[in-house]
């Protein structure tokens, strides 16, 4: 059976489940431990994970901007789980959880033709606007 949590602070075993998933979508670098994840998760604002029979099959989270808003960010579902709603479940919680905490403006930048996704769940791209970046693996 699917559920969800927020995870504040991480098992070893969550650690490694949330590693798998980074691994799987090539975020994964030489060097990287499930360790090191942790702090990743902790200072997240929020962190959800979708779990069945023991094993995370997606996860994400959102990171303060401190002034009401917030960004999604690392929304992954293990290939071997996708096609059963769980990405909309883990936004889904994520911005009922953000708007319990004062959040009201909740941005994301989609990777990789994902925004239908997003526009199901409600985003929108504000007129005029662009998004960018400098630096990483996606310039």
């Amino acid at each position: 059976m699917l559920r969800y949590r927020f995870i504040r602070k991480p098992s070893s075993s969550d650690l490694r489940g949330i590693a798998g998933l980074y691994r799987e979508q090539g975020w994964w670098k030489r060097g990287d431990t499930p360790a090191g994840l942790r702090p990743l998760v902790e200072r997240s604002l929020c962190f959800v994970v979708a779990e069945e029979a023991g094993r995370i099959a997606g996860m994400g989270r959102a990171i303060d901007a401190h002034s009401g808003e917030a960004y999604l960010h690392d929304i992954v579902v293990s290939p071997d789980f996708r096609g059963r709603d769980i990405g909309s479940g883990l936004v889904r919680r994520m911005l009922k959880r953000l708007k319990e905490r004062g959040v009201n403006w909740v941005g994301l930048i989609s990777s990789n033709n994902s925004w239908p996704f997003y526009k199901r769940l409600g985003f929108v791209t504000p007129r005029g606007a662009r998004a960018m970046m400098k630096g990483g693996t996606n310039v």
